[in-house]
């Protein structure tokens, strides 16, 4: 097996780059839930690698949850 240096994969990991917007967006939330305003939360995200991540706590209502998340789908086709 030769070990030419031209032939060895290098692995380069990607630039850290962090969304404000997003943090933003989790600590408003955050803090409403904390205040006991929010009682139910979805949410979706995705990440640098372009994998996809989902949470949600009902919050004892799950069809208000459901509306909720279509206002957010319809807000994203709209922009």
């Amino acid at each position: 097996m030769s070990k030419n240096p031209a032939s060895v994969v290098k692995l380069v990991p990607k630039d850290v780059v962090r969304s404000e917007g997003c943090v933003s967006a989790l600590e408003n939330m955050l803090a409403l839930a904390r205040d006991g305003v929010l009682v139910g939360v979805a949410i979706a995200a995705f990440d640098a690698e372009g994998c996809t991540h989902t949470a949600y706590e009902g919050g004892g209502n799950l069809a208000m949850l459901i509306g909720a998340t279509e206002r957010v789908k319809n807000r994203l086709l709209v922009e």
